[in-house]
Parts: C-alpha cells; sequence; structure tokens
C-alpha cells in the first residue's frame, strides 16, 4: 500500500472499532444483500401515525416490543449454560443440524466459518454471511452468521446464538440483545456462561415465551497447579502462553524459541481471521513442530486448541481506559482452553509465570461469576433518522448525542459505549454526506488504535463525499505489499489488511461506491499469505528447525491472482 499516502493526514481524533456489522434501513440496501435486511420494524409505521409531539424516540424501556415478528410467536428458548468444555453448544448444534431452517449467531467470524464449515460438511446446506463475507449456498436453508447480522424478520425452526454472556459486553452487547429479543424461531438454543441466566430470564418475562435452562458440567478435567512455571526452559510441548500485549506476545515467543526445543505459533486479536486459523492448525497439527503456543484472550472463545497447560505471563491487561486485574469470567475462560474433550490432551492444567500471581488465579477459579446485571442496546439508523428529521438537524454527533442523553431505559438495560462513535462523528459531520452515510462510516469495523486503519476510513470518507465512489487503487498499490522484513513492518502489513477489510465491509454496505470487493478481497488474502510466511520464516530462523509445510508464496500469490 503506498502507506505514504495514508500517514500523510493523521488525525488525533480515535475512530471507532468493530462495533457494528449491520445493515441499515431496506431502503438504502443493495438487493443482492436480500433478505438480510435489518431495522426496527414498525417504527415507519408508528411515524407516520403519530406527531412528535406523542412520539418519544428515545423511550426504550420496551425493547421487545421493537421486534413484532417474534412477539407473534411463543417461542420455546432453551438455556445451554455451563462452563468452558461442557458441551453446551455441541447439543445446540446437534439440534440445528436436524431442523429444517435455522440460523447460528456467534460473536467472531472464526465461529461462524467453523459451523458453516461443519454443516456443509453433514450434507447440509448453510450459507456464511458476516460483515465481510456472503457465500450463500444454493437451496440452503441454514445460514451461520455473526450476530450482528442476525435476522429478524425471516421465520426459523431453529435457532442458536453462542456466547450469550456478551449480552453485557460494553460495545457489542447490543447485538445479542437484538438476536435473543428479536430472531423469530420456533426454537431458540442460547449458549453461554451461567451467569447470564437470572439476566436472561428477567428479559423474557414479558415475551411470553417459554424458557428452560439446562446446567452442564465440564467434560474433562481442569486442574489449577500449585506451582508456576518459574523458567521459559520448563515450557513443554502443549503449553499455550497467554499474554495481552502484541509486543509482549513477540517477546515471549522469541524467549521460548531461544531454548532451541520448541516453536511457537501466535494468535492474536490484530492477526488476520485466515492467519489466526492457520497458526491455530500448526499448533494443533502433531507433524508440526509448531508445539507451543503464544496468545491472547483472542483464544477466549472462537478456536479450538489442542492445550495442554494454559501458563498467564500475568493477570493483568489494559482494557483501553487502564490496567486492571482480569476478572473471574475472562480467567475461567482463558483458563477453560486447556484439556479439550477428545483431544491429545484430555486433562486440562493452568498455571501462572510467576507464582505471586497464583493466589489470584485459584480464587478466580474457585469462585461463580458475578450474575450479569445489565444487557445492551444501541439505537438503529431508523431511530437516529427520525430524530434528527423531529429536531431538523443531519449533524451526526449532534443527535446522537442528545439522543443518548435522553434515552430512558428499564433497570435491566443500559447503552453501548458510544464515545468512539461520538468521534467519528465529528469527523464526518465536516464532510457533505447525508445521515445514513455518516453512520455508516460511524460504525465501521475501522481499528480506533491505528495509525494507516484510521487514516484508510479518513481518505474513504472523502473520496465518498467528493465524487461517490472511491476506487482502492487510489490509495492501494498492491506492489507495495511485500513479505515483512521486521516486527514494524508486519505490523504495517496487518495494518494494510484491516484497510483492505474496511474496504470490503463497506463495499457490502455501498457497493456501487466501492466496487472494487474482489480486488480488495485477493489483497487481504494475498496480506495474509505474507504474514503467515513472516511467522513461519521466524519461527524457522529462530529455532533452527525446518518449517511447517510451506507452499512457496509465489505460487500462492500466483493462485490468488489467477482466481481473482
Amino acid at each position: 500500500m503506498a502507506c505514504s499516502l495514508l500517514r500523510q493526514r493523521l488525525s488525533s481524533s480515535s475512530f471507532v472499532p468493530a462495533l457494528v456489522e449491520t445493515i441499515v434501513s431496506p431502503t438504502h440496501c443493495k438487493k443482492n444483500l436480500n433478505p438480510h435486511l435489518y431495522f426496527w420494524s414498525g417504527i415507519r409505521f408508528i411515524s407516520s401515525h403519530c406527531s412528535s409531539a406523542k412520539l418519544n424516540l428515545t423511550d426504550l424501556t420496551c425493547p421487545h416490543t421493537w421486534y413484532p415478528n417474534a412477539r407473534r410467536k411463543r417461542r420455546s428458548i432453551f438455556l445451554h449454560v455451563g462452563p468452558t468444555n461442557s458441551g453446551k453448544t455441541y447439543t445446540a448444534l446437534k439440534r440445528l443440524e436436524t431442523s429444517s431452517s435455522g440460523i447460528y449467531c456467534g460473536p467472531l467470524r472464526l465461529l461462524a466459518w467453523e459451523v458453516a464449515q461443519r454443516l456443509n460438511k453433514a450434507n447440509i446446506p448453510c450459507n456464511l454471511i458476516t460483515g465481510q463475507e456472503r457465500d450463500e449456498i444454493n437451496g440452503a436453508r441454514h445460514s451461520s452468521l455473526t450476530v450482528e447480522m442476525a435476522d429478524v424478520t425471516t421465520e426459523y425452526e431453529c435457532a442458536v446464538i453462542d456466547e450469550i454472556q456478551m449480552v453485557g459486553c460494553k460495545t457489542r452487547g447490543f447485538s445479542f440483545t437484538r438476536a435473543l429479543l428479536g430472531i423469530c424461531s420456533d426454537e431458540l438454543h442460547v449458549c453461554g456462561d451461567p451467569a447470564a441466566v437470572p439476566l436472561i430470564q428477567r428479559m423474557l418475562e414479558v415475551t411470553g415465551d417459554v424458557v428452560k435452562v439446562q446446567y452442564y458440567d465440564r467434560l474433562s478435567p481442569l486442574i489449577p497447579l500449585h506451582y508456576s512455571l518459574g523458567s521459559f526452559s520448563n515450557i513443554k510441548t502443549g503449553d499455550c502462553v497467554v499474554t495481552f500485549s502484541r509486543r509482549e506476545i513477540y517477546r515471549l515467543k522469541k524467549k521460548v524459541e531461544n531454548g532451541g526445543k520448541h516453536l511457537c505459533s501466535v494468535v492474536y486479536g490484530s492477526l488476520p481471521p485466515e492467519t489466526r486459523t492457520k497458526q491455530a492448525s500448526m499448533f494443533n497439527d502433531e507433524t508440526s513442530e509448531f508445539d507451543v503456543l503464544v496468545a491472547s484472550d483472542a483464544i477466549g472463545m472462537g478456536l479450538n486448541l489442542n492445550i495442554s497447560r494454559i501458563v498467564f505471563s500475568t493477570l493483568r491487561k489494559f482494557d483501553g481506559a487502564y490496567t486492571r486485574d482480569l476478572t473471574i469470567p475472562e480467567v475461567k475462560q482463558i483458563a477453560g482452553r486447556a484439556g479439550r474433550y477428545g483431544s491429545k490432551f484430555p486433562i486440562g492444567e493452568v498455571t501462572c509465570l510467576n507464582a505471586e500471581d497464583l493466589p489470584l488465579l485459584h480464587s478466580s477459579l474457585e469462585s461463580s461469576s458475578p450474575d450479569l446485571e445489565q444487557a445492551g442496546l444501541f439505537p438503529t439508523f431508523d431511530l437516529l433518522s427520525l430524530y434528527s428529521r423531529h429536531h431538523s438537524t443531519s449533524n451526526f454527533y449532534l443527535v446522537l448525542e442528545q439522543f443518548l442523553e435522553k434515552a430512558k431505559l428499564s433497570p435491566d438495560y443500559f447503552i453501548a459505549d458510544c464515545d468512539h462513535v461520538l468521534k467519528v462523528g465529528a469527523i464526518v459531520d465536516k464532510l457533505p454526506l447525508g445521515l445514513r452515510e455518516k453512520y455508516l462510516f460511524c460504525i465501521s469495523p475501522v481499528d480506533i488504535d491505528d495509525d494507516i486503519s484510521a487514516q484508510g476510513l479518513i481518505q474513504f470518507a472523502e473520496n465518498y463525499a467528493k465524487k461517490g465512489l472511491v476506487r482502492l487503487h487510489e490509495i492501494f498499490t498492491p506492489e507495495t505489499v511485500v513479505l515483512p522484513k521486521s516486527d514494524g513492518s508486519l505490523k504495517e502489513l496487518e495494518s494494510i489488511h484491516k484497510v483492505l477489510d474496511l474496504y470490503v465491509w463497506l463495499s457490502f454496505r455501498m457497493e456501487e461506491s466501492f466496487p472494487d470487493r474482489e480486488l480488495a478481497s485477493s489483497q487481504k488474502a494475498i496480506c495474509s499469505l505474507l504474514i503467515e510466511e513472516f511467522l513461519e520464516r521466524l519461527g524457522w530462523q529462530r529455532g533452527g528447525k525446518a518449517s511447517y509445510k510451506r507452499i512457496p508464496l509465489n505460487l500462492q500469490r500466483e493462485h490468488l491472482l489467477c482466481n481473482n
């Protein structure tokens, strides 16, 4: 990428992270996205029959009434709750497989991919739909989705929502709330932590649904060790060292590999999903020499990993605002990845690098997770559009800020963290854009902490405002995407991947204005291959061992370019 172009106008303002993957009002969507046109059902009918004096758009006290299709059903809701590795999601998916129609809603693209692959292998045609992918199978009556893409207008026999405890997430919880209250399905199977049960039961008291709770026990033992790792010379095959920053991941990878006995795969959030999957596969493969994993809390969900022992390098993390101790649910979610049922390591162990962290580890594992108290909500585009019209302003920042100030909630709900959206709104309000376009740019999956990714969004928005057309070649030069030679150039390549991912996301929502989706997708894939190649060579250089089943990079690149 012409990184110099991306760096020319870096702003100190921050941009929103991957807060939502949503499609706005049907009147603005491209027909090729049908039937996934999602909006607050009934709001236009209400607004056409009520004056602004009578209609209180900021009254969010009864969110269950926003989904009339679901309210016309008396759904059977099954709460499958238990610890990690207890078979709760497996049970729900087995029911999904036997249904005549259904959807799976997961928190991550990796999980959606995994479930789609599972159903298709079982000869159950299943679509894959995420914010950045549409793989639609002829005749499919099942779909695997990221939760933000859940269709609340179509009827299903069966639906599954995974990791329901994320209903309490400050940034994404509202997507789980929407799926829980809005999916129109005869059966709804909800999987997650027992801490979510009381809140979900309260939320569903007013829906008329029948709710049954099934508790699960862990299928394989998890043993908290009473001694710390102490030294990296004590690392063994099957270990996963957990830390919470990209810099620490590479520092610890180097320390482990410098011992000369192990090669490390790595998994962390800013790696492309395809690369994370490849790194996990290398670690899981018994024939691979990459026999240790160094990872962030990205392993907490979304990857099936054959881990023998979790080693926490620290029990503190920076959460974007301050450095704090891990919560009880966080410790349990990560520690529970050890000892996967049916794997080479059916008994899991967990410890810490330093002995001083052991008391917190043990107390967290012995404690019950505190019950969730509230579920997230977020105003839809339709709500904000009506509010904008009634208050005669198209200033997105003011519309959202005033809406949030006046929003009325019931005790079981909170408004999602909108600070990042407001910061983006302050930028796009300077451009000659309509409210819908401002909304889309504000909720797009740009990395708030990444200068290149943020600058990519700025240039996309500016080009769209000037010409209504954003060609990828105007800011992207494929020839500059090369194999990284250092950790710094690797980080830059990861950022380039994020910009390409952002372009694909926007292309699904403004297809005519972002016409280079195929080019962006092929270049994304090349970025992933280059990152994988760098990580494998890094291990080979430091460990002095043969590389893992590498296909020559020039052949991989040629294959991708020939097929796009």
